[in-house]
C-alpha cells in the first residue's frame, strides 16, 4: 500500500503487521512526520515486494526488513541460482537473504534498516560493524522503530531523512564495491516471473530480451544476444547443432503490454529477414500475443519456418524453471556444504516444437 505515486519510497516487508491488521496504525506511526517528503509501501511477503521494487526501483531509497517475516518462493530459488558467501542474518536467514538477493540486485544505492527482535548478539555485532563501513546499513530496535520511541537510533523518521539525503547524493558517497557488481541475472527474472506473472510486465525491454535469451539457452540453444542499439530485424541468434546439421534461428522479441497484439507488419518483417539471411527458422516471442490476422497469414509456414511464442507459453516455462530451482535447492545446499561450491540449476534441453 502506498500514499502517492511520485515521492521517494521506503519499502517495509513485515508479514505480522499486515496479516494481524496493524498496517494502518503502523503506517500512521511512521508517516506522521513524513509530511510529503517520502512515501511508504508495506508488504507481507518478499515476492510481492520484489515485484513492486522492480516497477518502482528509481524511487526506492530505503528498506525496512523484519527479521521474522515469511520468505516466499523466489528467494529460495535465487539461492540455488547464485549462492553467495557471507553470514546469514536474522531468523531463518530471512533478513540477510532479502538484503543480498533483492536490494543489491535491483537498488544498490538504497539503504537498509535491519529491524527485529530475533537477532543474536553475534548478528547484532556483525550488522553494527557493517554499518560502520557502509552508510546504507542501520541496525534498529523494532519496537522502538515502530512506536517512534525517543531514541535517536530507532526513530523511523530520523533514519529515513538521513538515508534519503544519502540516497539523493549517492554519487558522492561511498557504497561497498561488492554492491556495484550485482545486477539481476536473466535467470532470476525467470524465477520471479514464474512466481508472479505480473512481474513480466515490469521488466524493461532489454531485461525481457535477456530473459528470452535465457529461456532459449535453457532449452539447449547456443545464444547470441544482439546489441541494445541493433537494427537488424531480430534480437537473438539461437543456434542448435546435431551430428548431422547446424541450424540457426533468428528471434525477434517484443515486450508489449498484455492487451496489445503483435501486428502482421512485424511478423512480415521478421519472415523477410529470415528469408534474406537464409536462417533455418524464425521465432516471434512476445509478452502479449500475435494478432489473429498475422496468425492466419502465416499459418502455412507455422511452425516449420516461423514460430510464435506468446505470453502464456513464456510464463509456463518460467513457472517450470522456478519449480526446477525450488525442487533442486536441497540438493544444491548439500553440495555447497560438502564441496564449498555453488550450483547452477537449469531446465533440461528440450525442443521448442514440443511446447
Amino acid at each position: 500500500m502506498t500514499r502517492s505515486s511520485h515521492l521517494p519510497l521506503a519499502i517495509i516487508v513485515d508479514d505480522s503487521v499486515v496479516e494481524m491488521g496493524y498496517a494502518d496504525a503502523y503506517l500512521y506511526s511512521v508517516l506522521g512526520e513524513a509530511n510529503g517528503v517520502y512515501d511508504i509501501a508495506l508488504f507481507p511477503d518478499s515476492d510481492r515486494a520484489i515485484e513492486f521494487v522492480l516497477s518502482n526501483r528509481e524511487r526506492v531509497f530505503m528498506y525496512v526488513q523484519d527479521s521474522t517475516r515469511r520468505e516466499g518462493s523466489v528467494i529460495p530459488a535465487w539461492k540455488a541460482l547464485r549462492p553467495r558467501s557471507g553470514p546469514a542474518i536474522g531468523y531463518h536467514s530471512h533478513q540477510g537473504d532479502f538484503y543480498t538477493y533483492v536490494i543489491d540486485a535491483f537498488t544498490p544505492e538504497a539503504g537498509a534498516i535491519f529491524a527485529g527482535f530475533s537477532f543474536s548478539t553475534d548478528e547484532k555485532q556483525f550488522i553494527s560493524a557493517w554499518s560502520e563501513k557502509d552508510p546504507r546499513i542501520v541496525l534498529a530496535d523494532k519496537m522502538g522503530l515502530t512506536l517512534s520511541w525517543k531514541r535517536e537510533q530507532t526513530i523511523f523518521h530520523e533514519i529515513a531523512l538521513k538515508q534519503l539525503d544519502r540516497w539523493s547524493n549517492h554519487g558522492s558517497l561511498p557504497i561497498s564495491s561488492e554492491t556495484l557488481r550485482f545486477q539481476p541475472l536473466a535467470e532470476e527474472m525467470m524465477a520471479l516471473c514464474g512466481a508472479r506473472s505480473e512481474a513480466l510486465d515490469h521488466l524493461s525491454s532489454r531485461q525481457f530480451e535477456e530473459l528470452v535469451a535465457a529461456i532459449f539457452r535453457n532449452h539447449g540453444f547456443d545464444v547470441e544476444l544482439t546489441g541494445a542499439t541493433r537494427d537488424g530485424g531480430y534480437d537473438i541468434v539461437a543456434t542448435s547443432s546435431t551430428a548431422l546439421a547446424r541450424e540457426v534461428a533468428l528471434v525477434e522479441v517484443k515486450h508489449f503490454a498484455p492487451g496489445r497484439p503483435v501486428g502482421v507488419g512485424i511478423v512480415r518483417s521478421l519472415y523477410g529477414v529470415k528469408t534474406l539471411r537464409r536462417a533455418s527458422k524464425a521465432f516471434l516471442v512476445t509478452s502479449s500475443y500475435v494478432s489473429s490476422y498475422a496468425s492466419r497469414e502465416f499459418e502455412r509456414v507455422i511452425p516449420w519456418e516461423l514460430e510464435f511464442v506468446e505470453r502464456k507459453r513464456i510464463l509456463d516455462w518460467c513457472a517450470s524453471y522456478l519449480g526446477e530451482l525450488i525442487g533442486g535447492q536441497h540438493a544444491a545446499k548439500a553440495e555447497d556444504e560438502t564441496q564449498g561450491t555453488g550450483t547452477y540449476t537449469r531446465l533440461q534441453p528440450t525442443s521448442f516444437a514440443r511446447g
